[in-house]
C-alpha cells in the first residue's frame, strides 16, 4: 500500500532545444515559467511554430548542409522532442518513489496512446497509477530549453484538469501520510479544496508547491486561503516569491511559515531558505556549472525534501536531500533522474563538501510575532496584482 499520494496533471512533456533567437521567433518574450495553451488549435498552431523556428536555427547550424538536390543533410534529431511522462506533482511523486516510498497518482488522461504510455512510465517508477480516462486527449506540456538550460514551458491541459471532485475516492486517501498537490491543480479549485479536506481527514499531512509566477500572479488570494486552511508544508521559488510578497527570499520564508508548518524557498543556484517555527536555515546547494536543462528542478528538489521529511531527517537534511536531487536532474534533458543515482543522492545526504561553499546560518531578520495567522507588517507587503 502505498503511504505518499500525489494529485495533479498527468501531463506529457516534450522537450525541445532552442536557442535565445527561436524562443522570440516563437512569439516568446518572458522567458522561465509556464502559462497555459487553451485549445488544441492553439498547441498545433504553438507546434508548428516551433517547428518552422528550430528549421531555421537548424540551417543556420555550423553542422547544417544541403545536398545537390536541395535536401536537407544534416540530422532532424534538433526539431524532434525528447518525451517524457510529466507534470509537476508526477515528477515529484515519481522521485519519492525512485528514493524507496510507495507512492500512488491521481489524475485523468485521455483513452489514447499517450494516456497508455504515461501510466506504464509511472509504473515503472513504482507509482501505482490511479487515473481516470475519458474520452479527450491526454494533456501535454512543451518545455522549451535554451542553451542556459532555463526552461519555458506551455501546458495544454486537455483532460487532466477535467478530473471532477466527485471522482475523489475516499478509499484512495486511507492510511497515506502524505498527499503532495502541485501549483497547476488550482486551475481546478474545487477539486483540490476537496482533496485537501479528505487528506486533512484520513490524518495525512498535506504538501503544496506553487508551481509557477504564473500560477501566483493569477491566483494569490485562494493559494493564501489554502495554506491558511490546510498546507503543512509549502514550497516556492524566487520568482514565485517575488510575485508573492514585496520583500527578499528570507522575507518570504518567513511569511509562508506564518502559514505553514514547514515553508521553503529555493534560489537555484544559491541553495534555499528553509522554516518550521524558530528554526530556520539557509542551506546550500551543490554546484551545477553548466546545467543541460532546470526542467523538473524544483520538483525534484520537492522529492528529496518530503522523502527526508517523511524518513526523521532534520530540516537541513531535509534541504540538502533535495538540493541533492534537483543539482542531479539538471544535468540531464526530462525530469527524471536514472534510478541508479538515488541510492548515491542518499548516501550524499550528510556530506557537505559535495555542496557550495553557501555558509549554512540562522536568519538575520528581526523577530515576528507569529500567531495562527501571519502579521500585519508582513501582510502589508503582499503585492497587489
Amino acid at each position: 500500500m502505498y503511504k505518499v499520494l500525489g494529485i495533479g496533471q498527468p501531463l506529457l512533456d516534450k522537450i525541445f532545444r532552442v536557442s535565445e533567437e527561436s524562443l522570440k521567433k516563437i512569439g516568446i518574450h518572458e522567458k522561465g515559467g509556464s502559462s497555459l495553451i487553451h485549445s488544441e488549435a492553439e498547441l498545433q498552431e504553438m507546434l508548428q511554430r516551433i517547428q518552422n523556428a528550430l528549421l531555421e536555427q537548424q540551417e543556420h547550424s555550423p553542422d547544417y548542409v544541403r545536398n545537390s538536390d536541395g535536401e536537407d543533410d544534416a540530422p532532424d534529431s534538433d526539431t524532434k522532442p525528447i518525451i517524457v511522462a510529466g507534470g509537476s506533482c508526477a515528477n515529484t511523486v515519481k522521485g519519492i518513489s525512485s528514493f524507496g516510498e510507495r507512492c500512488g497518482f491521481i489524475g485523468k488522461i485521455g483513452a489514447d496512446q499517450a494516456g497508455q504510455f504515461y501510466k506504464q512510465t509511472m509504473s515503472k517508477r513504482g507509482v501505482i497509477p490511479l487515473m481516470t480516462e475519458s474520452f479527450g486527449r491526454t494533456g501535454q506540456v512543451i518545455c522549451l530549453v535554451t542553451p542556459d538550460g532555463q526552461r519555458t514551458m506551455r501546458a495544454y491541459l486537455g483532460e487532466g484538469n477535467d478530473l471532477n471532485e466527485s471522482e475523489l475516492l475516499e478509499q484512495d486517501f486511507k492510511g497515506v501520510k502524505l498527499v503532495h498537490f502541485e501549483g497547476y491543480c488550482i486551475y481546478n479549485p474545487l477539486l483540490t479544496e476537496r482533496a485537501m479536506r479528505m487528506a486533512k481527514q484520513n490524518g495525512a499531512l498535506v504538501s503544496f508547491d506553487m508551481g509557477s509566477f504564473e500560477v501566483v500572479r493569477r491566483y494569490q488570494t485562494k493559494i493564501l486561503q489554502l495554506l491558511q486552511d490546510y498546507v503543512d508544508i509549502v514550497f516556492c521559488n524566487v520568482e514565485e516569491a517575488a510575485m508573492l510578497i514585496n520583500g527578499t527570499p528570507e522575507e518570504c520564508v518567513e511569511f509562508l511559515a506564518a502559514y505553514c508548518k514547514v515553508a521553503i524557498v529555493m534560489m537555484g543556484s544559491k541553495g534555499c531558505w528553509v522554516k518550521s517555527g524558530a528554526d530556520k536555515h539557509r542551506c546550500p546547494t551543490k554546484a551545477i556549472q553548466d546545467p543541460v536543462d532546470t526542467t523538473g528542478a524544483g520538483d525534484l528538489f520537492a522529492s528529496g525534501f518530503l522523502y527526508g521529511y517523511l524518513q526523521g531527517y532534520t530540516l537541513e537534511q531535509c534541504a540538502r536531500l533535495g538540493s541533492l536531487s534537483g543539482a542531479e536532474v539538471v544535468q540531464v534533458m526530462g525530469a527524471e533522474i536514472p534510478l541508479e543515482k538515488y541510492a548515491k543522492i542518499k548516501q550524499d545526504v550528510n556530506n557537505v563538501r559535495l555542496v557550495a561553499n553557501v555558509r549554512e546560518s540562522k536568519g538575520t531578520s528581526d523577530p515576528i510575532a507569529f500567531g495562527s495567522s501571519p502579521s500585519v507588517s508582513y501582510m502589508n507587503k503582499i503585492r497587489n496584482v
